[in-house]
């Protein structure tokens, strides 16, 4: 693909909290990735050579971790992958019109069919009857599930908020990368004090650290491979409560 859509208001609402090189370095992974239509490779060294920034490795990973996905083929962008989808798509279609002499013609509209006044009385009769009829059972799981999603979209942003207000941090509910893998924790039966428990015990290690203080963040705290070790350590043994340092937080027991 030589030519993709960008939405500059989408684009800035998901990365605002990038540094000028992470955002340089996610801009040059998304242009090759539509230029080549094919996943970036496994290795982040080999990403940074391949984009010409071989000196921001570590921001490349950072922004793996936020925006791509794993694969055995290598990483990939969800959104970047249906599009080129719908290009190739669109391209095979076009060249099979081609072999066979162009798009194929319009066919001539059908001239409506004259209606019945009877038979339309009774068709708006029926309408009408549906219209009233009450909602079945069939429709209740439907409504359950609306609210229970609802549920974990709220406590999902009150999780994010608190991260916020632990670690000076400034994470956008907005931001999908953000709120996915807190949802998928809540969704799992995790509760909100589950979460925040993990970032108190997190913030308490990482807090003072320069060069881990970085990882306090979504993506790593909540990610499925990391969270369960993270909430094990924290129960172990209470963590002291490091907005007050002369009492200890005794995590086993619950909020």
């Amino acid at each position: 693909m030589h030519y993709y859509q960008f939405n500059i208001g989408d684009y800035k609402s998901h990365t605002d909290y990038l540094s000028p090189m992470e955002d340089l370095a996610y801009r040059r992974m998304l242009d090759w990735c539509y230029l080549h239509e094919k996943p970036l490779p496994l290795s982040p060294e080999e990403i940074a050579r391949k984009i010409g920034l071989r000196d921001c490795v570590e921001e490349i990973k950072l922004v793996l971790c936020d925006f791509f996905e794993k694969t055995d083929d290598g990483y990939i962008n969800q959104r970047i992958s249906d599009e080129i989808e719908v290009y190739k798509s669109k391209a095979d279609a076009a060249r099979r019109n081609g072999k066979k002499g162009g798009r194929p013609r319009k066919k001539t509209e059908d001239k409506p069919k004259k209606t019945n006044p009877v038979n339309l009385a009774n068709q708006e009769e029926t309408e009408s009857k549906a219209k009233q009829e009450p909602i079945t059972k069939n429709q209740e799981p439907r409504t359950i599930n609306q609210e229970i999603n609802k549920d974990i979209v709220e406590k999902s942003r009150l999780c994010l908020e608190y991260l916020n207000s632990v670690t000076g941090s400034k994470y956008r509910a907005s931001t999908k990368s953000h709120i996915q893998n807190i949802s998928a924790r809540l969704s799992e039966g995790f509760t909100v004090e589950d979460l925040k428990m993990v970032i108190d015990a997190k913030n308490k290690e990482w807090g003072n650290d320069s060069k881990m203080c970085q990882f306090l963040r979504p993506c790593t705290l909540f990610s499925a491979k990391n969270f369960n070790g993270y909430l094990a350590m924290a129960k172990a043994g209470g963590v002291i409560d490091f907005r007050n340092p002369t009492s200890t937080q005794d995590y086993t027991q619950g909020w």
